[in-house]
């Protein structure tokens, strides 16, 4: 069962349940190995755009994550998506609507906040001298 709290997302492949977790290793790993920033692979990902070796990549460090034992490796993520087909992967929703391999992806950008991040937050207002 996936860990919401811990930003882990189910997803199907090969027949199989996946836990995918969001650890730094990971994300790590996915942009050593996909040579793209987290940003990047998840605005593809959004756009339908994403190759084959991404979503592999993704799927078997984020499963590695979690469950190192049962995790696929590269190769084999790579043939399951292939078995399944890249769109039937990539169609897949979680009972709230959302895309998992988003979701997961989405836990790296946004950390624990519930509510995307506003960019370029105002400054706090300085207060005034001897108000502390």
């Amino acid at each position: 069962m996936a860990n919401k709290y811990k930003g882990e997302v189910k997803l199907k492949l090969g027949g199989k349940e996946l836990i995918l977790r969001p650890t730094f290793g990971a994300l790590a790993e996915i942009e050593d190995r996909s040579g793209k920033y987290i940003t990047e692979i998840f605005g593809e990902l959004e756009r339908g755009r994403v190759s084959i070796k991404v979503l592999a990549v993704i799927i078997s460090s984020g499963a590695a994550a979690a469950n190192p034992d049962e995790a696929p490796t590269l190769n084999e993520a790579g043939d399951a998506i292939r078995k399944d087909g890249m769109l039937a992967i990539m169609k897949q929703r979680d009972d709230e609507g959302h895309s998992p391999l988003a979701q997961f992806l989405l836990y790296a950008i946004t950390g624990d906040e519930k509510e995307p991040v506003k960019q370029n937050p105002p400054d706090p207002e300085p207060s005034a001298p001897g108000s502390e």
